[in-house]
């Protein structure tokens, strides 16, 4: 039995990994908060599209969205989660961002909107990484 809370709490620390300080903290709070209310209130695929679209700069808030995509992809090519066969782990840095966007948008359309159970176990999982990693950034901010 794979212990998904623990699965998400380790991916959901790699996506605080981009924090320097307090400021940057209480920024990737709120760019984490975004990110989980577009997931929560229009889908998975809404909330990959408005990542992506987020990560076309060079300044902390690009750096963090491209954090929060590499550990949402991440997470669903972990080999504890090889059985759902929904993996896509493009190594996702600020310099392949650009020629992995259609492979991203194309992974999610095909591969995890093509079922509901696909679609609830992903949602769940990013959910869960989420509102781990706001937690996170909160803890990380101090106050």
């Amino acid at each position: 039995m794979i212990n998904l809370e623990q699965l998400t709490a380790r991916y959901a620390q790699g996506i605080t990994e981009c924090i320097e300080n307090t400021q940057q903290a209480k920024d990737a709070e709120r760019y984490i908060t975004n990110s989980l209310g577009i997931l929560q209130e229009n889908g998975i695929y809404a909330a990959i599209v408005y990542v992506l679209s987020k990560t076309n700069g060079n300044n902390f808030e690009s750096t963090c969205y491209i954090y929060i995509l590499d550990r949402l992809m991440a997470l669903l090519g972990d080999t504890n989660l090889h059985y759902l066969n929904l993996g896509l782990n493009p190594g996702i840095t600020r310099e392949t961002i650009n020629t992995n966007r259609p492979r991203i948008l194309q992974h999610v359309s095909d591969r995890i909107a093509n079922a509901i159970d696909n679609v609830l176990i992903t949602h769940r999982l990013f959910e869960q990484t989420l509102i781990f990693a706001r937690y996170g950034a909160k803890a990380l901010r101090g106050n």
